[in-house]
Order: C-alpha cells, then sequence, then structure tokens
C-alpha cells in the first residue's frame, strides 16, 4: 500500500501511468477504430 502511494505523489509516475492506460485502451477499442480488415484486397 505504501508503494502506492509513494507512485501516486510523484507526478512522473502519473504520466506513465496515464499514458500506459492510453495504450491499454487504444489496443482494446482497436477493432471499433478500424473496422476494415487490413489484408483484403479491394
Amino acid at each position: 500500500m505504501i508503494v502506492f502511494q509513494r507512485l501516486l505523489n510523484d507526478n512522473g509516475a502519473k504520466w506513465a501511468l496515464a499514458i500506459i492506460a492510453v495504450y491499454i485502451l487504444l489496443g482494446v477499442f482497436a477493432p471499433i477504430v478500424t473496422p476494415y480488415d487490413p489484408n483484403t484486397v479491394n
């Protein structure tokens, strides 16, 4: 618990966690953002 409190007090750690969260959300919602298969031939 002390480790999490120390991480949340550090501004650099907050930015890193935010960037990691954005990448995770992009990975989860990637099929919705790109609905077309990139391997199909026109």
